[in-house]
């Protein structure tokens, strides 16, 4: 069954020795961690600076936060003293009502809004503002993978805590890619969506060209199609979807992103053959998929990868002819 594969161990069977210390010392010396999992980290100034978020963080009200990619950078800082972080793609938001003051809780909102419209603004034109949840809790219990457990909440003028869990930290700190109990379906025999899979390949492209090579999908196979209640193959909705997500992290890596599915035999249309370019299965899959709106970022990427083709085939010309 999937659910033994997300057996959870413990700090010194999934941190290498090199991580030990500053994982543990995060865990045990700084975090509170509840029975359930749940760990509450006090963060200071010098850490969300580290964690280049690229936000003032005197623009957000209490009950705000981070999550996501933003929220990772947070992670790393707390877990590698000294570790500057690369600023974030852009940065999702959120709000924790538990932390917020019922007279103030609609403002904060509001607040929260305006800056995700700023600072993120692809994101907040496609419905993707501004996150809530009741509890840090309830939102551990919503996420895909391991790693997106957790958010940054301000909880005072000058009250910043990190809520993860004990897996997520684990996870992160070794680079590891592993979906979360809570998406192992019941009503389907315990099976993964094909969102899932693609997600997941997305990625781990984005680590492999980030430079992280032990980056790894763990918790599923993704090779063994019973483990999910439909193909991801077939997909092409959600194939779009991905690529055009790897598209605005850069062409190189729907690059990888292409690789990796040919890799995991999870390609569309059978496209094994390694002549399939990413502009030409982006075309295929819009041609098949009604009313899908090309981001921004994947349309700069494909024209900077059009260019780029363009000017390495002017040099080889260029060079055969002075060989």
């Amino acid at each position: 069954m999937p659910l033994t594969l997300n057996h959870i161990p413990s700090p010194k069977d999934a941190i290498p020795y090199w991580l030990r210390q500053s994982a543990d010392k995060m865990l045990i010396e700084q975090a509170d961690c509840s029975h359930e999992g749940l760990c509450q980290i006090t963060l200071n100034e010098e850490t969300l600076e580290r964690a280049n978020l690229g936000v003032n963080l005197d623009d957000i009200p209490v009950s705000g936060g981070f999550r996501g990619g933003a929220g990772r950078n947070v992670l790393l800082a707390a877990l590698y003293d000294g570790h500057r972080t690369r600023r974030p793609r852009d940065v999702d938001f959120i709000q924790v009502l538990q932390a917020a003051d019922s007279d103030s809780s609609h403002g904060a909102y509001d607040t929260l809004e305006l800056l995700a419209e700023r600072l993120s603004p692809d994101d907040y034109s496609h419905g993707h503002g501004v996150s809530v949840a009741e509890t840090p809790e309830q939102y551990m219990n919503r996420q895909d993978f391991t790693m997106n457990q957790l958010l940054v909440c301000r909880e005072g003028a000058d009250q910043w805590n990190l809520y993860t869990t004990e897996q997520a930290v684990y996870d992160t700190a070794n680079n590891i890619i592993r979906p979360t109990l809570y998406e192992f379906n019941e009503d389907r025999g315990y099976q993964l969506s094909s969102k899932l899979a693609l997600k997941a390949l997305r990625l781990l492209s984005q680590m492999e060209v980030d430079g992280l090579s032990d980056a790894r999908i763990c918790g599923i196979d993704l090779k063994d199609l019973r483990n999910f209640y439909r193909d991801p193959a077939c997909d092409y909705f959600m194939q779009l979807l991905q690529l055009d997500k790897a598209l605005e992290n850069g062409y190189d890596v729907a690059e990888r992103y292409l690789q990796n599915l040919r890799t995991f035999d999870l390609q569309p249309y059978n496209s094994s053959s390694e002549d399939v370019t990413v502009e030409e299965l982006y075309e295929g899959l819009l041609q098949t998929v009604d009313d899908f709106d090309m981001s921004d970022g994947a349309r700069y990427s494909l024209d900077r990868g059009r260019r780029t083709a363009r000017l390495t085939h002017r040099i080889g010309d260029y060079a055969s002819r002075h060989a």
